[in-house]
């Protein structure tokens, strides 16, 4: 078996790091938090937890016939660490 040159490597590596670019892998479920921002224009805003940290989510992550969303709002949600960073995803309105 011959070894692989370094431009291969490079390659190989670069290609298993952004195979894609969409992949979510959750690491943290059943967290709540308030709309802290929302950007209806653009679709995206941020969550703010407990904690004070704030987390991305996006207009398509939010539950289906969901049209307004104002500052606020609570949601259960959990995250998920994309290339791009962490995201809210699975989001709910939580039961007040």
């Amino acid at each position: 078996m011959s070894e692989l040159s370094k431009r291969e490597q490079t390659r190989y590596i670069k290609k298993e790091t952004h195979a894609d670019p969409f992949h979510e892998k959750i690491t943290m479920e059943g967290l709540t938090g308030a709309v802290r921002f929302y950007d209806h224009d653009k679709g995206y805003g941020f969550l703010r937890t407990g904690n004070t940290v704030d987390i991305f989510f996006h207009v398509t992550k939010l539950p289906p016939g969901m049209e307004t969303i104002e500052e606020g709002l609570i949601f259960n949600f959990d995250v998920a660490t994309t290339r791009k960073g962490m995201q809210a995803v699975n989001m709910k309105i939580a039961e007040q």
